[in-house]
């Protein structure tokens, strides 16, 4: 008698756009969903976001804690899917770039990407992205308000 056939390993849910909206006469597609976080690193797009001053995108209360951050910290917004309702605030992340530079950031709010158009009318996030401070990036050695590929993992998460 044969052994018993394991059931088939289901891929992992794709995630795909539920709408569009525009912003500055361009369209953007809206996320519920980030794709799956994995168990070493994961993708992402690194962009900046203003926290002070005109043209800030940003600049009311975090959505984790309520505090007001300044550029000076070591804080992003990631976006929705991966905030999970809030299930990573104040978790530390290991932001690694393509550079060979990396940095340990905390979450503190949510880049969205199922809103419409941000203040400003900003487009909203996509579904991979992580929106760090001033600080984040000059701890990456990358050009401020430049989109960077990078990868990132919770701290508890590596070996």
């Amino acid at each position: 008698m044969n052994p018993p056939t394991p059931p088939p390993i289901k891929p992992p849910p794709r995630c795909f756009p539920f709408a569009t909206t525009r912003c500055k006469w361009k369209f953007y597609p809206l996320y519920h969903c980030s794709p799956r976080i994995t168990t070493n690193f994961t993708r992402a797009s690194l962009t900046y976001n203003r926290l002070v001053g005109p043209g800030s995108v940003y600049a009311g209360p975090a959505k984790c804690d309520g505090i007001k951050y300044s550029e000076s910290e070591l804080v992003v917004s990631i976006s929705t899917g991966w905030f999970s309702k809030g299930s990573h605030c104040g978790k530390k992340i290991l932001i690694k770039s393509n550079y060979g530079m990396s940095v340990v950031a905390k979450v503190v709010s949510e880049c969205n990407s199922h809103g419409g158009c941000r203040r400003y009318f900003q487009p909203p996030c996509g579904n991979n992205v992580i929106e760090g401070t001033l600080s984040v990036y000059h701890a990456l050695n990358l050009p401020v308000g430049s989109v960077q590929p990078v990868m990132w993992s919770f701290t508890n998460d590596l070996p």
